[in-house]
């Protein structure tokens, strides 16, 4: 269940990577229309600017939807909604296969041989057993090359004695603890080229410090930002 859990946060910090690249296009694509001088009809500016900011508000919406659903995974409430999602498209997979296989039967039937219509048959069914495997392996492969990730034997260690609310930064990918979860916050170790920084997220605020000493626990701190969190 552990592996599914990861695989899915990855999936999700994935999407909202990628809806935050999605609303600095749109961000950049309104600058680039206030600034134009090129096009003169103000009532097309507006309305592609207007359009601009509904993407954003769109994607906004979507990210604040997927931070929720990435905290329901760190706390375990999601474990029956990955179980049920990957039986759903399971079934989804073999209802499309077997539809295929009905269809193609029918058409076997005024078109071809008694036993070449038993073989494709048979092909179809065969067909759709492997597609169910295919997608079992696909979440498996997935997991596995995200188990090749160079993560350090030390951090490894530290994990296994973390809450599932603490851990690292590594490569650009969170890794959590994997002992039950305390009643604090989320509490990220970063370690960069120039410094090590913490990241300290709350329902309502993500706070950011450079670490001072290289105990995980015992250390002191220096701030560095802090951004609000929508609370939904």
């Amino acid at each position: 269940m552990e592996a599914l859990r990861i695989f899915q946060k990855n999936k999700i910090s994935s999407d909202i990577l990628s809806l935050r690249k999605n609303i600095e296009r749109c961000e950049n694509s309104i600058e680039e229309l206030r600034k134009t001088t090129v096009i003169k009809d103000k009532e097309y500016l507006m309305t592609n600017i207007s359009k601009n900011k509904e993407s954003i508000q769109s994607y906004q919406e979507k990210i604040e939807e997927l931070e929720e659903k990435f905290k329901l995974l760190e706390t375990g409430n999601m474990d029956e909604h990955i179980i049920s999602e990957i039986k759903q498209n399971t079934n989804k997979i073999q209802k499309k296969n077997k539809e295929s296989a009905i269809k193609k039967e029918k058409i076997d039937k005024t078109q071809q041989k008694e036993k070449q219509k038993s073989q494709t048959y048979f092909d179809n069914e065969r067909e759709t057993k492997y597609q169910a495997r295919r997608l079992e392996f696909s979440i498996v492969r997935e997991y596995e090359r995200f188990c090749t990730i160079d993560v350090p034997d030390y951090m490894r260690q530290k994990l296994k004695g973390m809450p599932n609310n603490h851990g690292y930064i590594w490569k650009g990918i969170q890794f959590y603890g994997e002992k039950d979860p305390d009643n604090g916050p989320v509490i990220l170790h970063d370690k960069q080229r120039d410094a090590s920084y913490v990241h300290e997220i709350y329902s309502d605020e993500h706070i950011i410090y450079r670490k001072i000493g290289n105990n995980d626990y015992n250390y002191q701190k220096e701030f560095v930002s802090s951004k609000p969190r929508k609370i939904r």
